[in-house]
């Protein structure tokens, strides 16, 4: 007899919680900055960006090696080290400012939504 552990399936954020009104924006970022607290100083990797992504969309971002893209992104979804960071901004997805939720609100929308 063998026994089959069954993995439960993450829960999922509500939909409804994250449809978009008016036809307001999908995504929109206002002065986003990250910076990195280090030995040397401060180091600024993203620096006052803004810019908004309405449903159906898409946005490329491109720049040479080093210039910032993964620490936007990471930025926006909150995907950053608890330490040592400075992340300031709005991040409004769907109407719903992302900078400061709980790392298990978050989940709920990483992968399902974003």
């Amino acid at each position: 007899m063998s026994l089959h552990l069954r993995r439960r399936r993450p829960h999922l954020a509500d939909p409804a919680r994250f449809q978009v009104r008016d036809g307001g924006p999908l995504l929109e970022v206002i002065d986003l900055s990250t910076h990195f607290r280090t030995e040397r100083g401060l180091v600024r990797a993203v620096d006052g960006v803004s810019l908004t992504l309405n449903r159906g969309q898409t946005l490329g971002i491109v720049g040479e090696s080093g210039s910032g893209k993964t620490i936007l992104s990471r930025s926006i979804m909150g995907l950053l080290p608890k330490s040592n960071v400075v992340r300031q901004g709005q991040v409004l997805y769907a109407g719903h400012d992302l900078v400061g939720l709980p790392e298990r609100e978050l989940r709920l929308i990483w992968g399902a939504e974003i």
